[in-house]
């Protein structure tokens, strides 16, 4: 048999394909991991300047592939990029030379992308293809990956915007339709637990509390359990949350970190207290900010908390000083000892820790003490700062 020969203008299509080959065979491992890898000889231009100038020397466009970024997990074997909604991937297209104009269909019936590098986000779960159109001087080819995006739903106590993005059976309570306090970044998967038991693996919370017309996000919800905020998903943390069963105790659970916890400020911009701005439903006229609190008269404190028998006769939670709380962002309140002076003094009864807890700052009639929003009130015993 004659032996075949090859002609010298057959190696540099020759020497492209098999650099193709080892570049398609190899990003996957880099590009999936960390930082995507840009295609070669792109910038930090949107688009790069189109080449229209054809020569003999040009490339012919063999073949585009596109790898991806920021997937929480990625199969390199199908390949495949998943996540829980919403997911937010970064495309990166993949080819030799030849190629400066892209159309990418993300495969949800949204608007396709022209840019080199896309990031796209896919807000409701399910199984998208795919598709990248590469175009240059020398002709147009294209890469369909079918189901390469893969959402899916999320669990009880996950992040949400919307129903849609949570399992069967949970709605996303205090979601982009939800009614909620404005500080609520995002909503959260769970299901209610008024009628109904929450099962082993999460607790049925109740913040309805002080509350006299509940809010949906204040009705007793199934919340995932946790003891520490990195069980929890993202923008959630672990937080002691009042127990429906039995009624007045606490269990910790994944939640938003508004509304605030005993001893956090709640009053709004107008100057009125925001009862919703707490967890416990109580925002107490204590201090410049007013503080969130409870009527330990009624309900439990949380852990950790003392209940503060006042001169008035009130009884409210009151949150220790300690290292991580401070009680410094309200100029009317400080670190006070539990001893009953002043006329909004308090004791704790069992307490003999001699520890100081946040409320109204003590003052001196005669000096400037409680600055432009307060006044110091003088009473037997003692006086303290109120707000005007």
């Amino acid at each position: 048999m004659p032996r075949r020969r090859w002609s010298l203008d057959a190696y540099p299509r020759l020497l492209l394909a098999g650099l193709l080959a080892g570049l398609l065979a190899g990003v996957w491992a880099a590009g999936c991991h960390g930082e995507p890898i840009p295609p070669p000889g792109s910038g930090s231009d949107a688009h790069p300047a189109e080449d229209t100038t054809t020569t003999d020397a040009t490339p012919a466009i063999l073949a585009v592939d596109f790898t991806a970024g920021q997937c929480t997990q990625i199969d390199l074997a199908v390949p495949q990029c998943s996540g829980h909604a919403p997911l937010t991937v970064s495309f990166v297209p993949i080819h030799p030379v030849g190629i400066n104009r892209y159309l990418w269909d993300f495969g949800d019936a949204t608007a396709k992308s022209s840019e080199p590098t896309p990031v796209h986000t896919y807000s409701i779960p399910g199984s998208y293809d795919v598709t990248l159109v590469g175009a240059g001087a020398t002709g147009t080819v294209s890469k369909v990956r079918p189901a390469f995006v893969v959402v899916t739903v999320n669990d009880l106590g996950d992040p949400c915007d919307v129903d849609t993005q949570c399992r069967a059976g949970l709605s996303c309570v205090c979601g982009s339709a939800g009614k909620c306090p404005a500080a609520f970044a995002r909503g959260i998967c769970a299901a209610t637990c008024s009628d109904k038991p929450c099962g082993d693996a999460a607790v049925c919370a109740d913040l309805t509390l002080s509350a006299t017309n509940p809010e949906p996000w204040q009705q007793p919800l199934c919340l995932r359990p946790c003891a520490r905020d990195k069980d929890c998903g993202p923008g959630l943390r672990c937080r002691d949350v009042p127990a429906r069963n039995p009624a007045g105790s606490w269990v910790k659970a994944c939640f938003a970190e508004t509304p605030g916890s005993p001893g956090t400020s709640c009053r709004g911009a107008n100057g009125q207290l925001r009862h919703d701005l707490c967890i416990t439903g109580l925002c107490a006229n204590f201090g410049a900010n007013g503080l969130c609190s409870l009527d330990c008269g009624v309900a439990s404190c949380p852990p950790g908390l003392g209940c503060a028998d006042l001169n008035t006769g009130q009884k409210i939670c009151l949150r220790p000083c300690d290292a991580a709380f401070a009680c410094d962002g309200d100029g009317l309140l400080a670190c006070v000892p539990a001893d009953g002076m002043g006329p909004l003094g308090f004791r704790i009864p069992g307490d003999g820790t001699m520890a100081k807890y946040c409320f109204a700052r003590t003052c001196d009639p005669g000096a400037a003490t409680c600055g432009a929003v307060g006044v110091c009130t003088e009473a037997r015993g003692g006086a303290q700062c109120v707000r005007k």
